[in-house]
């Protein structure tokens, strides 16, 4: 078994965001969740599912592993 960093894939996801000039906002808006669960994530307080995981990716056009 191994854990997961999802500090990590907070941070990564936030470089995404960045690179796209997108706010958490609107992310949390575009996958219909509250921009305090989005935060969450981001920060890597809130446990992401390999589902979640694959929406943010799409919705941000990279891939899971980009955001692993």
């Amino acid at each position: 078994m191994y854990t997961m960093n999802f500090s990590q894939i907070g941070a990564n996801i936030q470089k995404e965001l960045d690179n796209k000039s997108m706010t958490q906002e609107s992310l949390a808006d575009e996958l219909s969740i509250s921009k305090h669960v989005m935060s969450k994530i981001i920060k890597g307080t809130k446990v992401i599912n390999a589902r979640d995981l694959e929406k943010n990716a799409s919705a941000l056009g990279t891939t899971i592993d980009s955001l692993l």
